[in-house]
């Protein structure tokens, strides 16, 4: 079968929207002051430069499963969906439309994020991939530990997903990334695209001559013009 593989931040959804999102928590009172300067210390010191990606995904990942620890997960779940439902999803124009165009094609629709699980099902109601894999928060009988099981972020973690799929032609698949952490999935299929990337992946994407595009371009109309050349 031929899969088509999507990061969700910076590919499908605008930015990184969990920030956006822990700002509500704080709001509802589900995490502390403190855990929320944390996590925005950590996003000033990506912004400047003096962490990179790979340490930013890490840290923000171990704090944001530490500022809701003790909740419970249908809690999290349900306070997810409020704010989607309050605030909407930032999806770029041209994410639902590329993910119904490989589905429409026979390609099966795989979501690989370092957004949480409840996140990304949240996510997926609207976009509708037939399969997700998000970053997971360890918990017992429905309570969040503080601890993290899985981190989607990391690029060993992906590889892990990428490895485990069986049946797979890799060969005729497609994979959309926009990070440096995202090229173990990108290597691994005959179509990568570098879609909005950063300034790692996109000087990898042009050593490898892979495809790169950005939010500016005509991006379904330019896969279907892929997916016609390879067919």
């Amino acid at each position: 079968m031929k899969a088509a593989f999507f990061d969700m931040d910076g590919v499908l959804s605008r930015g990184h929207y969990m920030f956006k999102i822990w700002r509500y928590f704080y709001g509802q009172g589900y995490m502390s002051r403190e855990n929320l300067k944390s996590l925005l210390s950590v996003v000033n010191s990506y912004i400047l430069r003096k962490i990179d990606y790979r340490e930013f995904t890490k840290k923000t990942i171990e704090i944001a499963a530490l500022c809701v620890a003790g909740c419970e997960r249908d809690l999290i779940k349900n306070s997810i969906d409020d704010f989607l439902e309050k605030k909407g999803l930032s999806l770029f124009p041209y994410s639902v439309d590329l993910v119904r165009l490989f589905k429409n094609n026979g390609y099966r629709t795989i979501i690989i994020s370092g957004s949480t699980a409840e996140l990304l099902e949240a996510y997926n109601r609207r976009i509708g991939a037939d399969e997700i894999h998000g970053t997971v928060f360890e918990t017992r009988d429905g309570i969040f530990t503080g601890k993290v099981d899985l981190n989607m972020s990391l690029k060993e973690s992906k590889q892990s997903v990428m490895d485990s799929l069986k049946g797979m032609d890799m060969e005729k698949s497609f994979g959309f990334g926009d990070t440096d952490q995202d090229v173990a999935m990108l290597e691994k299929v005959g179509h990568p695209v570098a879609l909005n990337p950063t300034k790692p992946l996109k000087k990898i994407a042009a050593v490898r001559d892979w495809t790169i595009l950005t939010k500016k371009d005509d991006v379904v109309t330019r896969v279907a013009q892929m997916m016609e050349g390879h067919a």
